[in-house]
């Protein structure tokens, strides 16, 4: 993963754990994490379209979920 990409997914892990989404009922942690890889195009479009920051993770944990 590149550095810019790391950054990202560190931010989200972060702010994950900080609003208890890593703790999602239906998945462990590992998996919230991967799926957040698999996801980090997503939220980088989403910050750069100029949605804030909990608008980006709500809509990635939407999609994780479904």
């Amino acid at each position: 993963m590149e550095n810019g990409n790391e950054i990202i997914f560190q931010l989200t892990i972060a702010d994950a754990i900080a609003t208890g989404q890593d703790k999602h009922p239906d998945m462990e942690p590992e998996l919230v994490e991967s799926l957040i890889r698999k996801n980090i195009s997503k939220i980088k479009n989403g910050l750069s379209s100029g949605l804030i920051w909990d608008e980006v993770l709500c809509y990635c944990f939407e999609e994780i979920v479904k």
